[in-house]
């Protein structure tokens, strides 16, 4: 906000947006949700959860929490082919992972460690066969220009360069931005720290703080549903940060305290899960409900953020991918009742 506006700048910053100007929510309607049947594949999953997956060729990359691995990589029938990315701090070793996609080189397989800062490369032929020197090298992103790194909690690479994702920073007055988009020099050409407008503006960046998203194979579109209420905005990441659309479903409403932290969870409604996408389609996992276990809806919508159709799940749905050679086509990570993690295919109905 400009200096000659600090009157107006601050009024905003306080009490948020005016009820005339809040926009007008539409919840989605769960008794219309087409059930969804899936074929489970393999054998459960030994893991305590799942935070991304993505097709690789013809095999699954799945990031999850492990003891010994934080990922894992799967066939088309569930059936484990390797284990990579050793839990640690050494080099091959990650602490966290938040996401998994191609590298940088053909055959290549990247994930992004928030806590260490830097990017992992493996290559999909060397764990496609047994190969002890999958690791091909990785890269530190802890001088990253002017991009605050201590706050971006995930990183995508993207048809331009780089999108840094932020994280509880989009919280402070200092460091507002919520995407920050690099050249592939690294030279930031794109800003973007909005929040959808709205009375209460900390439960709104609450909500996006870990919102989920997903990046459109071909690079130049970007999907980001709110993590409580329901909220979806669709980006255009050609040569810069633009916003296409934001569809409204269920406004972010709980109680905080001044500095964003929740002091009523049963007063959550939980919105958006695991996303994956076509160049045409999104496809997010959906909830809306106050149970954070709910989980089981697959929501389709198109680039415009127009709901399509609706799906619901016979479980708890962690993690999502799309084949690369039919949109109708998903595998998900699914946890059933006993907490088992199983992969399963969903053949979408044309």
């Amino acid at each position: 906000m400009k200096r000659i506006f600090p009157l107006l700048g601050a009024c905003l910053l306080v009490f948020g947006c005016s009820r005339s100007d809040s926009p007008r929510y539409e919840a989605i309607s769960l008794e219309e949700a087409r059930l969804l049947s899936g074929t489970v594949l393999g054998e459960p999953i030994r893991v305590s959860g799942v935070v991304d997956q993505r097709m690789m060729g013809d095999y699954i990359v799945m990031v999850c929490l492990h003891p010994e691995y934080r990922c894992i990589l799967l066939d088309k029938q569930g059936e484990i082919v390797s284990e990579f990315c050793p839990v640690g701090k050494g080099p091959g070793e990650a602490v966290v992972v938040m996401s998994v996609e191609p590298g940088e080189r053909a055959g290549e397989v990247c994930v992004y460690d928030p806590q260490m800062q830097k990017q992992l490369f493996f290559s999909l032929d060397s764990l496609v066969g047994g190969s002890s020197y999958a690791f091909r090298g990785e890269k530190s992103r802890q001088e990253s220009g002017d991009v605050p790194m201590n706050q971006v909690w995930n990183l995508r690479r993207v048809e331009s360069g780089l999108l840094f994702v932020g994280g509880n920073g989009i919280i402070s007055s200092q460091r507002p931005e919520r995407f920050v988009l690099t050249d592939r020099t690294g030279t930031p050409i794109g800003r973007f720290g909005d929040v959808p407008p709205g009375e209460d503006t900390i439960a709104m960046k609450v909500a996006f703080m870990q919102s989920r998203l997903t990046v459109s194979p071909d690079g130049t579109k970007l999907a980001d549903g709110s993590s409580f209420g329901a909220i979806l905005e669709t980006f255009d990441l050609r040569d810069s940060i633009r916003l296409r659309s934001r569809a409204y479903f269920i406004e972010p409403d709980f109680p905080h305290d001044e500095v964003g932290r929740i002091t009523a969870f049963d007063r959550l409604t939980f919105g958006f899960g695991a996303m994956a996408s076509s160049d045409d389609r999104i496809y997010a996992v959906y909830n809306g409900t106050s149970d954070a276990k709910a989980m089981c809806h697959v929501a389709v919508f198109d680039w415009e953020g127009r709901l399509e159709r609706l799906y619901k799940t016979q479980g708890r749905v962690a993690a999502l991918c799309v084949d690369p050679d039919s949109a109708n086509l998903l595998y998900a990570a699914v946890e059933d009742e006993a907490g088992e993690f199983r992969l399963v295919r969903f053949d979408l109905p044309e």
